[in-house]
């Protein structure tokens, strides 16, 4: 066989391979946008204390605003850490202690078989609000 009649020979083969039907496109998923719009139109903001995580440790809460919190022992009912927090910041409850970011608002050692709470403090009223 020569080397023309080998590329003839094989050509319709080559031609079938690319004449198979493709997939059709997946169409992404529709959302209804009523599941995520919210009906605020501007930011929420809460007038009491408001528990935003609570379990066994470690607890790991992402700030959305600044603010303060207060981490609760659950278990036997004390404060174990308040202070301020910086909007998008990290605070992690741990056996070694509280950390808001790398910095730490109160030491450990906590006892990892009791339940912790961590609350965002209701923002201070403005001068004259009632």
């Amino acid at each position: 066989m020569t080397a023309a009649s080998t590329i003839f020979a094989f050509a319709p083969a080559f031609l079938l391979v690319g004449c198979q039907a493709s997939k059709p496109a997946e169409q992404p998923e529709k959302i209804d946008p009523s599941v995520w719009r919210s009906p605020h139109a501007d930011i929420v903001q809460h007038d009491q204390p408001t528990p935003v995580m609570q379990g066994s440790l470690p607890l790991v809460y992402q700030m959305q605003t600044a603010g303060r919190i207060r981490v609760m022992d659950v278990t036997e009912g004390g404060q174990v850490a308040s202070g301020p927090v910086a909007s998008q910041a990290i605070v992690r409850v741990t056996p070694r202690g509280v950390y808001v970011g790398d910095d730490m608002l109160a030491p450990g050692p906590l006892m990892a078989d009791h339940q912790y709470r961590i609350i965002l403090e209701a923002p201070p009223k403005p001068a004259g609000a009632q």
